[in-house]
């Protein structure tokens, strides 16, 4: 009946609205997503950056603890408690800077997964959007084909109407006569 056909396009109105709700959470989502891997990539560069400067810090102690050590041989010993006293302070310098580039090195694999992650959880996102648009379009074909159907058995109704009037009234003149 026409009842039930304007309930069902009612509910699918209301299925297109939620959809649409849905589609414009989505789409704040992935923007999210995609302002997260973004800070993500530049802290990634930052830390590269740190990497590349310890790496060239701890190549310079290495060259100057293997010129202290050189330099130890030639020296009185006066001068070899000094040199040692160095050698210490630069490995201890060098301890330090690898610890530093190992912290370096475990941020950048952290860094490295979380944007895996959000690269996942993006193409996730994208995949969900994708299927919602799907649904946006699906509900509209049948929105639009039980309009349709809505207004076709309008019209029908409209003439069996006209034409039971019609009978209507033609009985009566008979009857009139």
């Amino acid at each position: 009946s026409i009842q039930e056909l304007e309930e069902k396009v009612a509910l699918k109105n209301q299925e297109a609205e939620k959809s649409s709700a849905k589609i414009g959470e989505l789409t704040s989502q992935v923007a999210t997503l995609e302002e997260k891997s973004s800070s993500k990539e530049g802290e990634l560069a930052e830390t590269l950056l740190k990497v590349a400067a310890l790496t060239a810090t701890i190549e310079a102690l290495t060259r100057e603890k293997d010129e202290a050590t050189a330099s130890q041989a030639e020296q009185a010993s006066g001068a070899q408690a000094e040199l040692q006293q160095s050698i210490q302070e630069l490995e201890e310098k060098v301890a330090l800077k690898n610890q530093e580039a190992e912290k370096s090195s475990a941020k950048i694999g952290e860094l490295t997964s979380q944007v895996a992650t959000l690269e996942e959880k993006s193409s996730s996102k994208e995949g969900e959007l994708a299927e919602t648009l799907l649904k946006v379009a699906a509900l509209t074909a049948t929105i639009e084909a039980l309009t349709r159907e809505k207004d076709e058995a309008t019209a029908s109704q409209a003439e069996q109407a006209s034409g039971a009037q019609a009978e209507l009234q033609q009985s009566i003149q008979e009857l009139e006569e």
